[in-house]
């Protein structure tokens, strides 16, 4: 196992004490989950890169960011989420969906996805200062989303390691990747705002 003996509170500046680095390491990857990198490549006061991808999904999520909960799709990934749960809608079709957080203990519906491809698909979720993400900012609440491509993860070959699951971040936010304590920690749509992805236009109403 690896824990704060091995990787401290100050690991790359991003990284967190127990339980969170045992959870990631003895759970997450043992469960088969791959790593979501991008956070740690840069320093808090980065800039937005040349290439976005190399973002990653920032600190969202214990595989990124080695804290609090497990995004969405590494819930379902794992079979944590029935599929009963998840929201399947066509890039084409009209929708309106409510979304309880994954965080919550319910049957509720818990994500939406929207598959663009046989390999690539929007994923959205909502993010809740809740659960094991209680520590959340209130600021980073709101829909998440992102995008997944199978291709590019790396047991898919083709990007580096800790590639294929990509945050998207509405274009008013500042140029600052770190903001509310986090990487992307502005990425969560607020009620009114809107975000167009491969085509597919997403409104928090």
């Amino acid at each position: 196992l690896q824990g704060s003996s091995d990787l401290g509170a100050n690991y790359n500046r991003s990284w967190t004490a127990d339980p969170w680095v045992t959870v990631h390491e003895s759970i997450g990857h043992l469960m088969g989950l791959d790593d979501h990198f991008g956070a740690e490549l840069f320093q808090f006061d980065a800039t937005l890169p040349k290439n976005l991808k190399d973002l990653g999904t920032g600190q969202w999520g214990n595989m990124s960011g080695v804290t609090g909960d497990f995004l969405i799709w590494d819930k379902w990934t794992v079979g944590w989420v029935a599929d009963s749960q998840i929201a399947c809608v066509e890039s084409t079709a009209k929708a309106k969906i409510l979304l309880t957080p994954s965080t919550n203990k319910s049957n509720d519906t818990k994500a939406i996805v929207i598959p663009i491809s046989q390999s690539k698909g929007i994923v959205i979720e909502s993010e809740r200062s809740t659960g094991y993400n209680f520590k959340l900012p209130k600021a980073t609440n709101g829909a998440l989303v992102y995008l997944v491509d199978m291709k590019e993860i790396a047991h898919g070959g083709g990007m580096p390691w800790g590639y294929g699951v990509y945050v998207q971040r509405p274009e008013n936010r500042p140029n600052k990747i770190f903001q509310h304590g986090m990487a992307l920690g502005d990425a969560a749509l607020k009620p009114g705002e809107r975000i167009s992805v491969e085509g597919v236009k997403i409104t928090v109403i």
